[in-house]
């Protein structure tokens, strides 16, 4: 359900972008990936006490550099942001399939 979920909302959010290409609008998806939060150690209604926010015990992406990378990309008009990712080849060959495939569905 989650990998489902994810998918939708990357496709989602970039047919939309390609919608309102020439609009004022700029839209954007984050996937961030680890990120320093207590998500994963408390329910959310209470800080886990004595604890700096960390996803596991490697820790995670400060969540003020997940922010700051989501911002930049915007700027730049980054449609889907992965904050840390070294190589974007799979962005790039993501964009590439969706051109083909919107190409071929207005013959």
């Amino acid at each position: 359900m989650y990998g489902g979920s994810k998918g939708f909302v990357v496709t989602f959010t970039r047919t939309l972008a390609a919608e309102l290409a020439g609009t004022p609008l700029r839209i954007q998806v984050l996937c961030p990936g680890l990120t320093a939060t207590e998500f994963h150690r408390s329910r959310g209604q209470e800080p886990v006490p004595g604890r700096e926010p960390t996803v596991h015990e490697e820790g995670g992406a400060p969540v003020g550099e997940v922010i700051d990378a989501s911002l930049a990309a915007l700027e730049a008009g980054e449609v889907v942001c992965v904050p840390g990712l070294d190589d974007d080849g799979p962005v790039t060959a993501l964009e590439q399939a969706e051109l083909a495939l919107r190409a071929a569905a207005r013959r």
